[in-house]
């Protein structure tokens, strides 16, 4: 997965659940006019009974409240399969720019 760190990740590679890349495709499911990528119709459940909880969380480098389903998605680091959501490209590449290695 360290090829993949710095890079945008497609969201039907995450499962925004549990907020980690997959090593395969996973479901993208509808809920309230948005699509959401998960790994399991279980993963699908907690989302759908906790949808402020589970499909919203803060871009990494502002704060900003964001839809899992709006944003640029990341690897947290080059060695975990933990993603981090950004607002925008630009939140995306600041991000990188300051853990460059």
């Amino acid at each position: 997965m360290h090829f993949m760190y710095g890079k945008a990740i497609h969201p039907d590679w995450v499962c925004m659940n549990g907020n980690e890349l997959e090593l395969h495709i996973t479901e993208g499911h509808a809920l309230n006019k948005f699509t959401y990528f998960v790994c399991s119709h279980e993963c699908f459940n907690r989302i759908s009974k906790n949808y402020q909880g589970s499909c919203f969380t803060r871009d990494t480098i502002t704060g900003q409240t964001v839809n899992k389903a709006d944003a640029v998605i990341g690897l947290r680091s080059k060695n975990k399969p933990d993603v981090v959501y950004f607002a925008n490209r630009s939140s995306f590449m600041k991000y990188y720019n300051q853990h460059a290695d």
